[in-house]
């Protein structure tokens, strides 16, 4: 702006000096006495400069009051920016004390989350942490409950939520075991409640319609589960909850002080341990080695309980399968049959009595030796082994076998007692030791 007044004052004084070159010219011509004509032209210009001086003095008269309007808005803009600028510094000041403020009440809140956890821990062995992460799960679950009720005909969609909720809610379960804490039985009860209602929905949406429970997803049920999950998030944030009297550790601590600690496992895998332990789930779960889970998870077992087992796959898989080994035979013949059972003798003679007539019909068949034992399986393996080159040629069977006195005295004299390696199977134990 001032770089244009400039200009146009330079473009005045130019002017002016024009109109007295003007007067002087045409003195000038006076003198020299030139024709009118010449003088009328230059007359025209001069009048025709002067109304372009009146136009710009205008113009400039216009601009001065511009120029001073625009002057009183710098400087009602220049008190507005050392106001704001007050202002800033005074906001600055206050921020900086409002961050020492939220700084202290920071560390005051850590502060009491260690006092709050050390209360929940001594109190009950779970951490308010761990309490409100468990919440977390809780409340997950109920966001995808929620979202079943509006999925229209996606039938594989429903089902693949509601296993979404099982996965969910078995890591919530996990919270306990991981803590080495007794699954709460109120929270058990909600949740096999939970469960009987996901599997109704599940058999429905998989087509199984048949099933006398599976129905299809509706307000109703769907408010009850909602209400069930709010009821697990009470109880577990100010429940008591009570420390496994056995210690509970995840399958993969337990590999680690296995082979730590004995010779069970040389030369095991922790995968090949894991795959052991999971198709042996059930027996384990029955005889109260590894923990029954509710809901989909990680394996978690009792180490005081495997503390006392001697781990041996082969023994365990077969264990209590098979309760008697026995000896049947005919001394006349040297024909003898070892086989196992569990509680039908009486029947597994009658069968090998008539598979025997077949062969010698004037032979009589008898019972000769029956030895109980949960590890019956085994031992008729041993004995199997032992007299392989001895099976009998006119059976197509492996429990048949032509013996002599002297090796028939193995099992009818008991010398199998002096066997090591027979009694170490005989004796072998699976199930909960008294410490």
């Amino acid at each position: 702006m001032l770089v244009f007044v400039e200009w146009f004052y330079t473009r005045i004084s130019a002017l002016e000096r024009l109109l007295e070159y003007e007067k002087e010219f045409r003195s000038y011509l006076q003198e020299m006495e030139l024709d009118d004509t010449y003088i009328n032209f230059l007359e025209q210009k001069v009048r025709r400069a002067e109304k372009i001086i009146i136009e710009l003095e205008e113009e400039k008269g216009h601009q001065s009051a511009k120029i001073t309007q625009l002057n009183q808005k710098l400087y009602v803009a220049s008190n507005k920016q050392i106001e704001y600028k007050r202002a800033y510094t005074k906001l600055l000041t206050k921020n900086v004390s409002l961050i020492k403020q939220i700084s202290d009440h920071n560390l005051k809140i850590i502060e009491l989350e260690k006092k709050l956890d050390s209360c929940y821990t001594n109190d009950s062995k779970l951490s308010f942490t761990v309490r409100e992460k468990m919440c977390v799960l809780v409340v997950e679950s109920k966001v995808m409950c929620k979202s079943l009720l509006n999925m229209g005909k996606l039938k594989q969609k429903r089902i693949e939520v509601i296993n979404n909720i099982r996965n969910k809610l078995g890591e919530y379960e996990s919270g306990f075991l991981g803590n080495n804490l007794i699954f709460d039985e109120e929270a058990k009860d909600i949740c096999n409640k939970i469960d009987y209602q996901l599997n109704n929905w599940t058999s429905y949406y998989k087509g199984y319609k048949w099933i006398a429970n599976a129905k299809s997803i509706e307000e109703k049920d769907l408010s009850e589960v909602l209400t069930l999950l709010e009821n697990l998030i009470f109880l577990t944030r100010y429940k008591r909850f009570y420390i496994s009297e056995s210690r509970i550790v995840h399958i993969d601590i337990l590999y680690k002080y296995l082979l730590a600690t004995t010779n069970d496992l040389l030369g095991y895998t922790k995968h090949r341990f894991q795959k052991e332990i999971i198709s042996l789930k059930e027996k384990f779960e029955k005889e109260e080695f590894i923990v029954r889970r509710h809901f989909p998870g990680d394996v978690y077992c009792y180490k005081n309980h495997f503390a006392n087992l001697t781990y041996n796959f082969k023994l365990i898989k077969t264990y209590g399968n098979a309760r008697m080994l026995y000896l049947f035979g005919d001394h006349g013949t040297g024909t003898y049959k070892v086989g196992v059972t569990y509680n039908s003798l009486l029947r597994r003679f009658f069968e090998a009595e008539e598979s025997y007539k077949h062969k010698y019909p004037n032979g009589e068949l008898k019972k000769l030796k029956v030895i109980c034992n949960d590890n019956a399986y085994n031992l008729e393996a041993y004995i199997k082994k032992k007299f392989l080159n001895h099976r009998h040629p006119l059976f197509n069977s492996t429990e048949w076998f032509t013996l002599q006195k002297n090796q028939i005295v193995y099992l009818l004299s008991e010398e199998y007692l002096q066997d090591k390696e027979f009694m170490n199977v005989y004796n072998y134990i699976f199930k909960i030791k008294n410490d």
